[in-house]
């Protein structure tokens, strides 16, 4: 889990809070030239416009 990584620093109850409801949060590990640690890319994108629209169309596929 994230909220494990680098000795827990991601272990905030807002974040996580933030994380569940919502965020999307996508990872990557990358590997770099011969030699070197890899690391890991994190993406994190706001979905609270895109779960209104999908409530929006469950409501209005339910209406009719």
């Amino acid at each position: 889990m994230i909220y494990d990584l680098g000795n827990k620093q991601w272990d905030i109850p807002k974040l996580r809070d933030l994380l569940e409801t919502i965020m999307l949060l996508n990872a990557r590990q990358i590997e770099r030239v011969s030699g070197q640690a890899r690391i890991i890319l994190l993406a994190i994108e706001d979905i609270t416009a895109r779960r209104e629209i999908e409530n929006g169309l469950e409501k209005a596929h339910i209406l009719f």
